[in-house]
């Protein structure tokens, strides 16, 4: 039967299955399944079984009900019946895409804000939209807050300028991590981690609520405008489940079927993915590969159709209008032409597989361990708004003086995603300049690119499971581009160094260009990627649908495949599995291997609470009932012949 909310909490244990007796010891790497259970409400489990049972059961009583109505009637109630679910997913598909505009326009806005404001078309345009008709490296109609609030020709300008970015980046981190604390802690983080967990059959109250949605999608404005080193590409997947539970409870189908809601929610997330990266055929590959226990093939179908749908009304509700192509889904997406790679570059390509392997296991590990701390440790647990006050002081620090830390990170990833000659006509300012300096110039400028990635790097490890909604995919994103940008860098010197005419570049003779730094920054960003969340196909067709060229799939997955190896070798867990453990959240993961020679009396209980087939009364059985939790009691023939006869459930 279904564990309601006035049964127990999830434990699901049997009475063979019992406390451990004194000097009975689980064998290294077991645990009983009743232990680290949460003693509330939450995380009672479904039942599949049960419910599907029930919709097939509706199905045929709703069929019968209609074959005694008028046939016109019959007909419409048909197709009412069946297309409720592709309307319940049309609508999610509007309201993420439209949910994911305004948060990256409104994040845009703010995060502009701590620089100055645009003073020609007003303080409410962006510095991308009020900066998009220069053609120079400066913006006369944007002015920073020395111009504006110091007299002309003042002294300390930058300083100025530096205070109010690091006064204000600090502000709204503050503000986020207190809206979201305060009344809706299960805003806090990524969500992909309790999205998984719901989709496995799990109740986890409110995780979906509207309430969840708006101060999720509040914070997740702050948190991004602030600075800090996070992304809103993984909340944006629970944003999208978000929308799923609330518009399936406008239809009678789903509204009590828990079974058929995951359903909802598995397309929920692929619209999610969609709405964050602009790729509806990886979105639909990542909810299958990375979110849903349950995935059935009508689930594809309507997964393609929600993501679709969120697709066409991004570009409807045009969000990154102010970037420079409006014919694009996400500011960072890149289309490359004509140009294509060679035999040799595969060795870099799976260096940087090998490079993202590591990093991501290293990311995992320390991350983890920290996660631990924060738990553990009263400080942190006292604490938490002055840890973001401090991390969020660092990064602003960081990222003012630092060319490729201070600007935002799709806009740092549509310049490191795109070839220079396109850069110097497309988007002329100062991070063109840095990213194609030439001469003694580009040492200085790789060298700040070097840092930005290692400073990135470990402040996305510190923020990732702090007090506010934050998503690693665009931080880690950056830092595979950066490092990838500088190994394509490195053969890029190496060629001119010795020319067409020495091995192996004697295939660029008669090319105008022959490496392309930014494909490079294309693969490290899937590699790295790969390694911290150890996604593989719809990893790569999602940088596939990024970039717009077929000719570069035997790159991404040279780097893809390299990079999960690396990576599972360090541990078979990526991050969302393993703060899933860590927060003792009940998801089994398909993933793990259990290598024990254990047997299954090892994890059960040698002090049986039984029931006797013979020797019981009414009076005794229901003590025996009120004395213990269990949730089952064997019967045996009697006490000395145990053999096991029913079960009293």
């Amino acid at each position: 039967r279904r564990l309601d909310s006035s049964s127990p909490p999830l434990r699901g244990r049997l009475s063979i299955m019992g406390e451990d007796e004194p000097g009975h010891t689980m064998p290294q790497g077991y645990r009983r399944i009743d232990q680290n259970q949460p003693e509330n409400t939450d995380f009672i489990t479904i039942d599949w079984f049960t419910d599907r049972e029930a919709a097939r059961r509706a199905k045929r009583q709703f069929r019968a009900r209609n074959a005694q109505r008028n046939k016109f009637v019959g007909v419409v109630s048909n197709w009412y019946h069946n297309v409720q679910g592709w309307v319940v997913l049309f609508l999610v598909g509007v309201a993420t895409a439209l949910t994911g505009s305004v948060i990256h326009q409104t994040a845009g806005w703010l995060g502009s804000m701590k620089f100055g404001y645009c003073t020609e078309h007003g303080f409410w345009v962006s510095r991308t939209l009020c900066c998009l008709e220069s053609s120079t490296t400066v913006c006369e109609a944007w002015s920073n807050w020395s111009e504006i609030m110091l007299p002309h020709n003042a002294r300390g300008t930058f300083w100025f300028d530096y205070f109010v970015y690091v006064v204000m980046g600090v502000t709204f981190a503050l503000v986020a991590s207190f809206v979201c604390a305060t009344f809706s802690p299960l805003s806090l983080g990524s969500g992909i981690s309790g999205t998984k967990v719901v989709l496995g059959g799990f109740v986890i109250r409110k995780f979906l609520s509207g309430a969840t949605l708006l101060i999720k999608s509040l914070g997740l404005i702050l948190a991004v405008a602030s600075g800090l080193s996070l992304g809103l590409q993984g909340p944006m997947v629970h944003i999208a489940c978000c929308w799923g539970a609330i518009f399936v409870r406008l239809f009678p189908k789903y509204k009590t079927n828990e079974a058929m809601k995951r359903e909802i929610y598995s397309a929920s997330a692929a619209a999610g993915v969609t709405a964050a990266f602009g790729a509806p055929l990886g979105g639909v590959l990542f909810s299958l590969e990375a979110m849903s226990s349950y995935f059935p093939h009508k689930t594809m179908w309507r997964s393609f159709w929600c993501a679709i749908t969120t697709a066409v009304m991004i570009r409807y509700f045009n969000p990154y209008s102010g970037s420079s192509s409006t014919a694009r889904l996400v500011q960072f997406q890149v289309f490359y032409r004509g140009e294509s790679w060679m035999w040799y570059e595969l060795a870099p390509f799976t260096f940087l597989g090998v490079l993202g392997g590591l990093g991501g296991a290293l990311f995992i590990r320390i991350n983890a361990k920290l996660h631990e701390v924060r738990r553990g440790v009263p400080w942190f647990r006292e604490n938490r708004f002055f840890e973001i006050a401090l991390i969020s002081l660092v990064s602003c620090i960081m990222a003012f003086s630092n060319v490729f830390a201070s600007e935002g990170q799709s806009f740092l990833l549509e310049h490191l995603f795109s070839h220079c000659t396109e850069l110097k006509v497309s988007l002329p300012d100062r991070l063109t300049d840095a990213l194609c300096s030439e001469g003694t110039d580009a040492w200085r400028f790789m060298l700040l690119l070097m840092a930005a990635a290692l400073g990135r790097f470990i402040l996305t490890i510190v923020t990732f499971g702090a007090q506010v909604p934050s998503g690693l995919f665009m931080p880690t994103l950056c830092v595979g581009a950066c490092v990838g940008r500088l190994v394509g860098w490195t053969v890029t010197m190496w060629h001119l160094s010795v020319g067409d005419d020495q091995w192996p570049f004697k295939g660029c003779m008669g090319r105008t260009d022959c490496i392309f730094p930014s494909l490079y920054a294309v693969v490290g960003a899937a590699a790295f990627l790969a390694g911290t969340t150890r996604l593989t196909v719809s990893l790569a067709v999602i940088m596939l649908e990024l970039t717009g060229g077929l000719d570069y799939i035997v790159p991404l997955m040279v780097a893809v495949v390299p990079a999960k190896w690396v990576g599972d070798a360090f541990g078979k867990e990526g991050i969302f599995d393993k703060l899933i453990s860590l927060q003792g959240y009940p998801h089994i993961n398909p993933n793990m291997e259990l290598d024990s020679e254990a047997k299954a009396a090892d994890l059960m209980s040698r002090n049986v609470v039984m029931v006797s087939k013979h020797h019981e009364t009414l009076a005794s059985v229901e003590d025996t009932f009120s004395k213990h939790s269990y949730h089952g009691f064997p019967i045996v023939e009697s006490e000395r012949d145990r053999r096991w006869v029913p079960i009293i459930i």
